[in-house]
């Protein structure tokens, strides 16, 4: 059941009127979750909007506010006394339309785009009125983030991430009624870091403006300190990592934001933001890597061991470059490189009923020898079309070993896969 539905639940008005839309004259109906508006005369057009999409409504002010807020200039908290739906009468009685901030995604692609409407009528009560409803009818929606913990990482991608945040998540943060506690990275790991010591108490949701590195700290970060709190050995390959209880939002600002793009399908920043606004969710796929018994990291979308591990490590020496970086270190990387000769191996081992049953359809494995050394490359992915069905928590190890051509043993690299419903 979805969350409108819950509500309708919960309470079930009805509203009918004629408001003017773009100066036209239009029925206006409000019932079940959705506002339907279609014009008295010719031509006809309808037009229906689900209030899930509704980002705000609030009345149209005049430019001197004391005209049409008379209250305010006696010191009267508007903007909490709507909130609550004051019946103050000095309040809101000589508006005479309001504005409704929704969102639309695009046909063709998959894009979300701030969209408005206007509705006008000479009643001031019928537009106070149909404010509250519809204003509280989107405050009840459950999942909705009120207060997130904000993480901009300023020196990311194009070293754009401040001024994104500023200019193009703020206001639409402000607009929806989003509380924000903002802290600006200024080295590595320190999302990471604040998440394992800091306080969750009147959060909501976590965000981080930034890259994939800055996401990959962010959810390291919440998973470890979700475990330490369960008291769960984070060493433990085997161990069932328990979900964490806040969700992480990801707003695109780095140099190739593929998690953004996993998520969301565009790495547009406004689609990005409206989306945690209105609190879509989707399950993400971690895993963990450990090497003798101890955990080195979680990650969400590739591991690498050899050329392209070595790339994206250079890398980090020419982070002034942008995306660019990886194009360089890739040239720098093989202009250098020695020839060494290695023999690898691969070996799987599931835990969990399910996954044990379904495991070759949801874990493929792809091996890439190049001539590099330790140039085998493993990625390991997980199908999102094969979801665990039953809500359980499953693992599977990968352990991947390899030997030099002296027979000299590497160390093993043990993949502990967490799939979260």
């Amino acid at each position: 059941m979805s969350e409108t539905e819950d509500n309708v639940q919960i309470c079930d008005p009805v509203l009918l009127n004629s408001f003017v839309i773009k100066n036209k004259r239009c029925r206006v109906y409000f019932h079940r979750g959705k506002l339907i508006w279609e014009t008295d005369g010719s031509p006809y057009n309808r037009y229906t909007l689900l209030l899930a999409d509704v980002i705000a409504v609030d009345y149209v002010h005049s430019t001197d506010k004391t005209l049409c807020c008379p209250s305010e200039s006696q010191g009267y908290n508007q903007e909490e006394s709507k909130i609550a739906g004051d019946s103050n009468p000095g309040l809101s009685q000589r508006h005479t339309s309001f504005i409704i901030h929704y969102g639309v995604r695009g046909r063709n692609n998959n894009k979300w785009r701030h969209h408005t409407v206007t509705m006008n009528h000479t009643d001031p009560r019928q537009i106070a009125s149909w404010v509250k409803t519809i204003h509280n009818y989107i405050n009840s929606f459950t999942k909705r983030p009120k207060r997130i913990m904000v993480f901009v990482n300023p020196y990311g991608g194009k070293k754009k991430g401040l001024q994104i945040y500023e200019k193009r998540v703020m206001p639409l943060f402000e607009l929806a009624g989003v509380h924000t506690t903002i802290t600006i990275t200024q080295s590595a790991n320190h999302a990471r870091d604040t998440l394992l010591s800091c306080s969750f108490d009147n959060i909501d949701a976590i965000t981080c403006v930034g890259g994939d590195g800055t996401f990959a700290e962010v959810f390291n970060g919440l998973v470890l300190r979700t475990a330490k709190d369960k008291g769960i050995d984070q060493n433990d390959p085997e161990a069932i990592l328990p979900t964490p209880s806040l969700r992480v939002g990801i707003i695109p600002a780095g140099s190739t934001d593929t998690m953004a793009y996993c998520f969301h399908g565009t790495t547009d920043v406004q689609t990005a933001v409206l989306l945690i606004i209105f609190g879509d969710s989707v399950g993400l796929d971690l895993c963990s890597v450990h090497s003798n018994a101890t955990l080195l990291r979680y990650y969400s979308s590739v591991i690498s061991y050899g050329y392209l591990g070595d790339v994206v490590r250079d890398s980090e020496r020419f982070r002034w470059m942008g995306p660019k970086r990886y194009d360089y270190s890739e040239l720098t990387t093989v202009t250098f490189a020695y020839l060494v000769l290695c023999n690898g191996s691969c070996r799987l081992a599931a835990v969990g009923r399910y996954l044990s049953q379904h495991l070759q359809h949801m874990l493929f494995i792809r091996c890439v020898a190049i001539l590099h050394p330790f140039m085998a490359l493993v990625l390991f992915e997980l199908s999102p079309e094969n979801a665990v069905p039953n809500g359980e928590t499953h693992s599977c190890s990968v352990v991947v070993c390899q030997e030099s051509e002296q027979n000299t043993a590497v160390p093993q690299i043990q993949l502990g896969c967490q799939i979260f419903p």
